[in-house]
């Protein structure tokens, strides 16, 4: 009679014991991510977060359009900068054609005694060389380049904007999916304990 008084009192103990865990299990799965930050799951799942957004397909496609945006942004800023043209011409011609005029076919008849020289006249230049340096500056366009610029400056704030909201989706989304993870494995492993607890107090009774 007094083993099995002890024996009772042993299964009773084990069962208000293992009813006093039930009780205090529910608040711990309410605390759990908490729980997880202190043990750096935080670290760890910014990890997963980097990782994502740097491989993420979407993200990445969102990022060059903003690569483009920019550069467009840039291209009409520089309608309104000043163009500088510099442009060079050199020619060399030799054994070109000369063009011979005899002046003494057209003195008049008393100064025919007179012989004078021919004048030769080379129809190209031997060298020829010319250097312009042009200056450019917009004054007036019809408020088409500011217009032009303010829209694809805000083409670029748009893709800026896209890519942040699903930047910040993608980490919510990945912080969220990691801790559902940490609070599956603590319910699996409280399952586990709870289940050695019953198979205890089978051998106890």
């Amino acid at each position: 009679d007094h083993e099995w008084g002890d024996q009772g009192i042993g299964s009773q103990l084990l069962f208000a014991g293992d009813c006093g865990m039930k009780a205090i299990y529910f608040p711990i799965l309410l605390i759990l991510p908490l729980a997880a930050l202190g043990r750096g799951a935080q670290g760890i799942a910014d990890r997963y977060a980097r990782f994502a957004l740097s491989h993420n397909p979407n993200l990445l496609a969102e990022k060059r359009d903003i690569d483009l945006a920019r550069t467009d942004r840039r291209t009409a800023f520089g309608a309104f900068l000043p163009v500088i043209d510099l442009q060079s011409r050199h020619s060399w011609a030799d054994g070109g054609r000369d063009i011979v005029f005899d002046i003494n076919e057209f003195l008049p008849p008393e100064v025919l005694s007179v012989d004078l020289p021919k004048t030769v006249i080379p129809f190209l230049r031997i060298k020829e060389q010319e250097t312009k340096l042009m200056v450019k500056q917009p004054l007036f366009a019809g408020g088409g380049i500011l217009y032009g610029y303010r829209a694809v400056r805000k083409a670029e704030w748009s893709a800026q904007a896209n890519y942040d909201a699903s930047s910040a989706t993608l980490i919510l989304a990945v912080h969220k999916t990691y801790y559902v993870y940490l609070q599956s494995r603590e319910l699996a492993a409280i399952e586990e304990h709870q289940i050695g607890l019953a198979a205890e107090q089978l051998c106890v009774t």
